[in-house]
């Protein structure tokens, strides 16, 4: 795990009831399988949470802290080892986090959900990486 599950943290800052989680869920899902875009989700989150989508949008990226020491420990391992990045996450948001701390170059493979319309733990995402 190389960032925090942003999700869960939206869910336990702006979801104060269950039927504002199942919404925040859905919105989630629908943009980690790439059904919708960045926007939409953050758009469906602001209207179930009564937040703006771009107080959403900002919250995500604060909320999307890199591990800095587990990159460095790819980037290690990567010398030796053929590397992949196998992601629940909308596209969008993973290319960005990407070039603002550089590490693609850490990986070999990059497999995100939303590229590919299939969510971690369905076994056919691990075969695409593979």
């Amino acid at each position: 795990v190389i960032a925090v599950e942003v999700r869960s943290a939206l869910i336990c800052a702006y979801a104060h009831t269950e039927s504002v989680t199942q919404e925040v869920h859905q919105a989630f899902d629908a943009a980690d399988t790439g059904y919708t875009s960045c926007a939409d989700l953050y758009e469906r989150c602001a209207r179930a949470t009564g937040k703006r989508a771009s107080d959403i949008e900002q919250f995500i990226r604060d909320a999307a802290v890199i591990d800095r020491e587990m990159i460095a420990l790819i980037r290690s391992l990567h010398a030796q080892y053929t590397i992949a990045l196998c992601s629940n996450a909308p596209l969008g948001l993973v290319e960005s986090l990407m070039s603002q701390y550089h590490f693609a170059d850490c990986f070999d493979e990059i497999c995100i959900s939303s590229a590919f319309h299939i969510l971690k733990p369905n076994p056919k995402i691990f075969h695409i990486v593979l």
